[in-house]
C-alpha cells in the first residue's frame, strides 16, 4: 500500500481544481475561477489559460497535439499549447456536455444524447445517433476503439468511420466506461492501452481485451463499489466509493490501493505516460509515478506565473 501523501493547504488558493486531463505531452487542469492550469510533467505548472469573455471552462481533455476544453455555455474551444485557436458549436445547435479527445477522432457528447464527431481541424464531419428512445451518457474516445455509454446500461464499441461496430452487453446494466489517452502512433505500433475497463451497475468493474472481448470481472473490497476507471499505458485505476483508488498493472488483481490523506477522498483520475493525477477532495492534486506519490500541487497565481515558471510542490 502506498505511503500517505503530503498535505496541502487548500485555503492558501483562492481557486481550486474541478477536472483534470492528462495527456501525452502536457496535462491540463480545470480551476474553479473558470481558467485551466498546464504541466509540461514533474507536478510543476508552466501555464495558465483564462476562462474566455462571459464563460468558465468546465472540462478538459488532453491530446497529443492538440486538446479541448468546454465552456460553460456548451462550447467547445480547441487549444494547442495552451492557447484557444477554435471555438466548436454543434451544426443543429445542441449544447456540448462532454469532450473527449482521441488521435484519429475526438468526439462532443450533446445535451440531446448524441454525439458529435471530428477527424480533423476541430470541424464536425458527422455524428452518432443512438438507438430510438435512447441517449449516449458518456464518450471515452482511444487509439483503438471509442466507447459510447448508453442510458439503458449498454456500451456501445466504434472502432472509426463514425460507425458503431458492436455493443457490449455481457454483464450491462453499465454505468460507465474507463477514460483513455490519446497516444502518437509509431511504427510499433500505438502507445496507449489496448484495455479498457467497464463499470457495471453493481460496481464491479469488466475488463475488454484488445478487441473489445470481456476478460475478467474486479470486484471492489466489500461493502465498497467501483464509480470510475481510468486506462493507461502502463497501469490502469478504479476510483472507489471510499475515496481510494485501485491500481492494476496487469490481469484482473489489483496490484495495489491509494489513499488519499485522512478525512479526504480522490474524486477522479488521469492516468498519463509519465505520470498519473488524482484529483482530491479538498481542489488539489497529488502527481504520482509507479503507484507513488511524489507531490501535491494546487492553483497557481495567474498574476505572477510566467511560462518558465511553476507552482511549488508540497
Amino acid at each position: 500500500m502506498a505511503e500517505q501523501p503530503p498535505s496541502y493547504d487548500a485555503a492558501a488558493t483562492s481557486a481550486q481544481y474541478t477536472h483534470i486531463s492528462s495527456g501525452e505531452y502536457v496535462s491540463y487542469f480545470c480551476r474553479s475561477d473558470g481558467g485551466v492550469d498546464r504541466s509540461k510533467g514533474g507536478g510543476k505548472i508552466t501555464g495558465f489559460t483564462p476562462p474566455p469573455e462571459k464563460a468558465k471552462y468546465i472540462m478538459v481533455t488532453a491530446g497529443p497535439d492538440v486538446s479541448y476544453f468546454l465552456r460553460d455555455d456548451g462550447s467547445v474551444d480547441r487549444i494547442k499549447n495552451g492557447k484557444p485557436i477554435k471555438n466548436i458549436t454543434s451544426p443543429d445547435g445542441s449544447k456540448y456536455t462532454a469532450v473527449s479527445v482521441g488521435f484519429y477522432a475526438s468526439y462532443f457528447l450533446r445535451e440531446d444524447g448524441a454525439v458529435d464527431r471530428s477527424k480533423s481541424g476541430g470541424k464536425i464531419d458527422g455524428a452518432l445517433n443512438p438507438p430510438p428512445g435512447v441517449k449516449y451518457i458518456q464518450a471515452s474516445a482511444g487509439n483503438y476503439a471509442t466507447y459510447l455509454v448508453q442510458d439503458d446500461g449498454v456500451i456501445a464499441r466504434s472502432k472509426g468511420s463514425g460507425k458503431i461496430s458492436g455493443t457490449m452487453e455481457d454483464n450491462k446494466p453499465y454505468a460507465s466506461v474507463s477514460v483513455q489517452i490519446a497516444a502518437q502512433e509509431s511504427q510499433y505500433g500505438s502507445r496507449c492501452n489496448q484495455n479498457n475497463y467497464l463499470i457495471r451497475a453493481d460496481g464491479s468493474a469488466d475488463k475488454t481485451k484488445h478487441f473489445g472481448a470481456i476478460s475478467g470481472t474486479i470486484a471492489p473490497p466489500p461493502g465498497l463499489t467501483y464509480t470510475a476507471a481510468c486506462a493507461g499505458e502502463h497501469a490502469s485505476y478504479l476510483l472507489r466509493s471510499d475515496g481510494a483508488v485501485d491500481r492494476i498493472k496487469s490481469g484482473e488483481k489489483v496490484d495495489s490501493s491509494m489513499n488519499p490523506p485522512p478525512g479526504l477522498t480522490y474524486t477522479q483520475v488521469s492516468a498519463g505516460p509519465s505520470s498519473t493525477y488524482l484529483l482530491r477532495s479538498d481542489g488539489g492534486v497529488d502527481q504520482s509515478s509507479g503507484g507513488v506519490v511524489k507531490s501535491t500541487f494546487g492553483p497557481c497565481d495567474p498574476t505572477t506565473l510566467k511560462p518558465s515558471s511553476g507552482c511549488a510542490v508540497m
